[in-house]
């Protein structure tokens, strides 16, 4: 598993655990002048509708734009928060905000549904098997890439390889054991 999808992976579990794990405010609306008007919403608009968000918030949360009014309330209010945040991140965090909104979007239901209970199941883990996941997660993702490495090194050498070329078979290359003293 390659550090792209285990950051992806983490970031999902990150949205999962904002959904089931913050109480969340809507943002506040700002306060009109006496004389403004009111902006104008989409007729009866539900609670935290796509066209109750502000611009910016549309802006952060596109990815998530065409699900939108059909996610749970509650994860729809932590993505709130967190578009709420967004102009306040570093350029990094937006990135990888930005990335794991993709990410969420592309996921089908059922993927949905095992990430929230995944994340359900590391967070009722105590603290000491949390870091002994964590390093058997590494541990396998440091193999994997090992793996990886030495599978590209293969593919480099054949390459490399003329088209006719032979390659030795392991037989042939195992080094031949002397012939034992006769008396």
């Amino acid at each position: 598993m390659d550090k792209r999808l285990f950051r992806q992976l983490i970031g999902l579990w990150f949205w999962v655990g904002l959904a089931y794990a913050q109480p969340v405010v809507p943002p506040a609306a700002p306060a009109a002048a006496p004389h403004a008007r009111a902006p104008a919403r989409a007729p009866h608009a539900a609670p935290l509708s796509w066209y109750s968000l502000t611009p910016q918030q549309r802006t952060v949360l596109a990815p998530v734009s065409r699900e939108w009014n059909g996610l749970p309330l509650k994860l729809r209010r932590s993505f709130v928060v967190v578009a709420n945040r967004y102009p306040r991140m570093s350029p990094e965090q937006q990135e990888h905000v930005r990335a794991n909104l993709i990410a969420w979007s592309r996921l089908t239901p059922q993927q949905r549904a095992l990430a929230r209970k995944n994340y359900e199941r590391l967070r009722r883990l105590t603290p000491a098997q949390r870091r002994a996941l964590k390093l058997k997660w590494l541990r396998r993702h440091r193999e994997l890439l090992r793996e990886r490495r030495e599978l590209k090194i293969r593919e480099k050498a054949a390459a490399r390889r003329p088209a006719g070329a032979v390659t030795p078979s392991a037989a042939s290359t195992r080094p031949v054991a002397p012939a034992a003293p006769r008396p």
